[in-house]
């Protein structure tokens, strides 16, 4: 069962710590292993990862969209990025996420989308 936070902070790197905001509000230290999925939709990314125990799904703000995202992208293992040059790459990892962008690996090397991102935290 994935659980829902109610804010996130960056960046999000597996084997790092993590700063996220639970459903009762309270703020906790944890740490990724895997980052599953991004879904891009309306300024925002919906960003899942996995710890230990855990799957966790939350939200940050797209401060400036890159031109490269667009609403309903959904940027996972197997799925296809357009590099720079033009040519289409598999995702084999997303490595990170941070506030200047999305760092994927591929099999011929890895790609950085440069986005501004800001965590969110609980109203």
């Amino acid at each position: 069962m994935v659980k829902q936070l109610t804010g996130l902070q960056l960046p999000i790197i597996p084997g790092g710590e993590a700063i996220i905001y639970l459903a009762d509000g309270s703020k906790a230290r944890t740490y990724p292993k895997k980052i599953n999925d991004i879904f891009y939709d309306k300024e925002q990314l919906w960003i899942t990862f996995t710890t230990l125990n855990s799957v966790y799904t939350g939200v940050v703000d797209v401060i400036n969209p890159s031109k490269e995202l667009y609403n309903g992208q959904l940027i996972k293992r197997g799925a296809t990025v357009v590099s720079s040059e033009g040519g289409r790459e598999t995702i084999d990892d997303i490595v990170w996420v941070k506030k200047d962008g999305i760092q994927v690996r591929t099999k011929t090397g890895i790609f950085n989308g440069k986005i501004s991102l800001r965590g969110t935290k609980p109203v």
